[in-house]
């Protein structure tokens, strides 16, 4: 049987031909095997999830990404990921892949900006499976990636490009720099601002911004607990 089930025999009654009257053909109802249907619509789902995500069309790229030539994010993050502890990376640099160009910080995005972008998608896509569109609030706050809406309302989360601090209650704010090297500033209502840069300083802001979540959020981040992400062991607070 084929994976929706039927054969040649149901293309007559499927669509009123009258091959249905002819032998007792056409009388087959088709049936779908509804678990192996479900999971390749998920595969194809994925596959274009990840599509949009080297493309650079996923929520918060536009916002994060300086522009880039075609195909640079796919070769980049290839180069990146080689390997382990992503032993490629340059914080306020990349490589280009254009032959006869250098990169420079004009045409290319640093490599700081788009492990940012890599880790906003996966924020909002666990485990790479890309399920139709993400709902962003929950309850008790709201988590957005690049930009805000007109009202975000209050005690909300996100990771942003530099801009000024919303007059809000509650919110906590991962900004990254838009100009010169990255530099990550957590911001809170009611605490001082935390900048910090250099080669680890991206992980250093998103431990950060994980660690204020956890305290202050019970584990939630959007509608996914730091548990169910795999992060829970990257930070460690008492809760």
């Amino acid at each position: 049987p084929s994976l929706f089930g039927g054969g040649a025999s149901t293309f007559g009654s499927s669509f009123g031909s009258p091959l249905g009257s002819l032998g007792g053909l056409g009388q087959q109802q088709p049936q779908y095997d509804q678990a192996k249907r479900q999971q390749l619509v998920q595969a194809i789902q994925d596959w274009l999830g990840i599509l949009l995500l080297l493309e650079g069309k996923c929520p918060g790229a536009k916002e994060l990404l300086t522009p880039f030539p075609k195909s640079y994010l796919t070769s980049r993050i290839q180069e990146i990921a080689h390997g382990s502890c992503v032993n490629g990376f340059r914080w306020n640099a990349g490589k280009s892949h254009v032959r006869g160009k250098k990169w420079n910080k004009n045409d290319f995005p640093t490599d700081s900006s788009i492990l940012c972008y890599l880790f906003c998608v996966y924020l909002r896509h666990p485990s790479w499976r890309f399920e139709g569109d993400f709902k962003v609030s929950t309850p008790r706050t709201s988590f957005f990636t690049g930009t805000l809406p007109h009202k975000p309302g209050e005690h909300f989360r996100a990771i942003l490009p530099q801009m000024p601090a919303p007059k809000s209650t509650g919110h906590v704010i991962l900004f990254q720099s838009r100009f010169g090297d990255p530099l990550y500033t957590l911001s809170a209502d009611d605490e001082e601002d935390i900048r910090v840069t250099g080669h680890s300083g991206l992980f250093r802001g998103l431990a950060l911004f994980l660690m204020l979540l956890r305290r202050r959020d019970h584990d939630w981040i959007g509608q996914n607990r730091l548990h169910n992400l795999g992060l829970h062991s990257v930070v460690y607070t008492e809760v």
